[in-house]
């Protein structure tokens, strides 16, 4: 019997299940699923307790185990996140909302390269979807729930991220000496992996270890995997931090990374090259001082200029909007 099938000391009577039968109706389109559809599922045992799946899946936060830590780190390596991390998240909860909540992290924190091939403009993720997906799903269906005082970790390093997951591989091997292609489908947890399977989150069939590298096909560097007893992780490369500013064409400008907010001010720069601070802040519902900063990051990155006085001059763009021959690159 696997860890999720075991009887946790928690009854139905305690919990809810909202969010679940939520995403089952929106996801199939079916009519609410009821109780006794999760304990035909194994959610639910005949005397009302919950599995340890269930209590991973109910709406309450009562494993303390259910949790992904996330952060983006400044540099090539880990440092203190106090100093060292651009953005991190701690989340608990049951599975869907964790699986929801680090796939919105990885993209918040990712962006896309922008560029022209032959009078066509392409947009390149950092990450392909396909195999973060699989590789967030892997971690939380796969992990092991009964180490105490562990959870999920992702790390963006901006030339990769990171997912490491507690427990190693199901049969103790290590998967770094195996042939990826040839590893059958292993599930440390039947139940929840059949839910996610109903679901239609991941497929029943097949190592979802060959579906994240299928995301790199086109790619010279492939996703990483590393295993010890005590846990597992899998490196995808960012793809496009090794992509040279030369590789689209030979009049493309170097990439300048922006996030969405400076992208809304070049937008009102480009309508408007005499528009105020006062104006953007309005336009973008901030602060004038939020206004400003994001001006004088435009300004650092060299994406515009101030042309004349501050009160008769106007701003001036230096890098070509999407569509255009030169590129960005925005979050």
């Amino acid at each position: 019997m696997t860890f999720d099938a075991l009887p946790s000391p928690y009854n139905l009577s305690d919990v809810s299940f909202t969010y679940l039968k939520a995403t089952f109706k929106n996801r199939l389109n079916e009519p609410e699923i009821t109780d006794r559809d999760l304990a035909s599922f194994g959610l639910i045992l005949s005397d009302g307790r919950l599995t340890y799946a269930g209590a991973l899946l109910c709406d309450q936060y009562i494993v303390s185990q259910s949790r992904i830590f996330c952060t983006r780190w400044k540099h090539l390596t880990k440092g203190t996140v106090g100093e060292d991390a651009l953005d991190d998240k701690e989340y608990e909860g049951n599975l869907l909302s964790l699986l929801e909540n680090a796939e919105v992290f990885i993209k918040n924190n990712s962006r896309k390269s922008w560029g022209v091939s032959e009078m066509q403009r392409d947009e390149h993720e950092d990450y392909p979807h396909s195999s973060v997906r699989e590789a967030l799903i892997n971690a939380i269906i796969h992990r092991d729930y009964q180490i105490i005082g562990s959870e999920i970790h992702i790390d963006m390093y901006p030339d990769r991220v990171e997912i490491t997951s507690p427990g190693g591989m199901p049969d103790g091997s290590k998967i770094q000496a195996l042939d990826i292609s040839t590893i059958p489908s292993m599930r440390r947890n039947m139940i929840i992996s059949d839910v996610f399977g109903r679901l239609r989150i991941m497929e029943r069939r097949g190592s979802g270890l060959s579906r994240i590298i299928d995301g790199y096909n086109d790619f010279e560097v492939k996703p990483a995997f590393y295993s010890e007893s005590s846990y597992f992780r899998v490196t995808l490369p960012n793809k496009n931090y090794s992509v040279q500013d030369t590789a689209v064409s030979s009049f493309v400008q170097p990439r300048v990374m922006l996030s969405p907010s400076e992208e809304k001010v070049l937008e009102l720069i480009a309508v408007n090259p005499a528009i105020t601070g006062e104006r953007i802040a309005e336009n973008l519902d901030v602060s004038l001082r939020h206004a400003k900063r994001l001006l004088a990051e435009l300004k650092e990155k060299g994406a515009i200029q101030r042309i004349g006085s501050a009160k008769s001059g106007h701003w001036e763009i230096l890098i070509n909007m999407p569509g255009q021959k030169h590129q960005y690159m925005s979050r």
